[in-house]
């Protein structure tokens, strides 16, 4: 049983999106914990298109992994290394060719690092399999020399399954056998959820994102996935897993978010924007409420989109 006192994989949080111009980018929100002066550097800046890390994701429409945090790809370089930040990755969000938002994490290398997060993607127009374009592995070398060299077809492992249905994926028992290919080498690794999302920004080239956490230090203690029913009137739950207890999922299971309802949820549905709730006590939801009575007390929701439609919502809480 996870505690929701451990450090998590990930030190910094933002979205960063569009102003009103659409010339720069402005961070809306970000969880940055006791990073205070990394936080108040972070709200007094911007980015031009192709400039730092948020300008390249909207230049590439692509995910972007930094391993070091330099004066050429980090503005913020100077106070992130005061803060130990050492490394970042952000992806997009688009519909169409209009940006929505940039979702950056930030990471340190400070003590032993067991989790992952990768980005997996077609090297050519021609390849038939997927393979790992970048990652970031903490402390596991091992993992991640494996995992250079595997590939997936459609509907195999985690970034296959993702590829084939066009829909993010959760798998919270990564030490079974099944979908998971690596499930061999996950007991050193230590991992033991993973999260898989579609990234639609880059037309016609297959783009997944996967989260994955170890017991020790996990990405996120929950992560659910909310869909729009049948008549697009509300979302309901599609799938969630809960490293503290079964109560919330238990609790969430026959509720309805209508798309004007208060809550990130419902806002990240009717603006196609990803958001940060650094206070779910304040969110006004039914299910920020469960999260929060749970000890959760931060969350994070992303729109997958698709020809201009809402197919789902990305959630995940700490």
């Amino acid at each position: 049983m996870l505690s929701v006192d451990q450090q998590s994989f990930i030190k910094v949080t933002e979205v960063w999106v569009p102003n009103q111009s659409g010339t720069r980018l402005e961070l809306q929100s970000g969880i940055y914990g006791e990073l205070k002066q990394f936080q108040a550097a972070s709200d007094r800046e911007s980015f031009a298109y192709d400039e730092g890390l948020p300008g390249k994701v909207w230049s590439t429409r692509r995910p972007v992994i930094l391993k070091e945090l330099t004066p050429q790809n980090f503005k913020r370089s100077a106070i992130a290394a005061e803060s130990g930040l050492t490394c970042g990755i952000a992806f997009p969000v688009f519909i169409g060719e209009f940006l929505k938002g940039v979702v950056v994490f930030l990471c340190g290398e400070d003590g032993e690092h067991l989790g992952s997060i990768e980005v997996w993607g077609l090297k050519t127009p021609d390849d038939f399999n997927i393979g790992l374009v970048d990652g970031y592995f903490g402390t596991m070398s091992d993992f991640a020399f494996i995992t250079q060299s595997t590939k997936y077809t459609k509907g195999h492992g985690l970034p296959g399954l993702v590829w084939q249905k066009n829909f993010p994926v959760i798998i919270d028992d990564m030490g079974a056998t099944g979908p998971f290919s690596r499930s061999l080498d996950l007991g050193a690794a230590q991992i033991t959820t993973a999260l898989g999302i579609p990234c639609h920004g880059d037309w016609g080239n297959a783009c997944v994102v996967c989260l994955l956490s170890s017991a020790k230090m996990p990405i996120a203690l929950r992560y659910e996935i909310w869909v729009p029913t049948e008549d697009r009137l509300t979302l309901a739950l599609n799938a969630a897993s809960c490293s503290l207890s079964e109560t919330h999922e238990s609790r969430m299971s026959g509720v309805l978010l209508g798309r004007r309802d208060a809550g990130i949820l419902p806002l990240t549905w009717r603006t196609g924007v990803p958001k940060i709730s650094s206070d779910l006590l304040a969110d006004g939801s039914v299910a920020s409420e469960s999260a929060y009575s749970e000890g959760l007390r931060h969350a994070v929701t992303v729109p997958v989109i698709e020809n201009g439609m809402l197919k789902s919502i990305v959630a995940w809480y700490f």
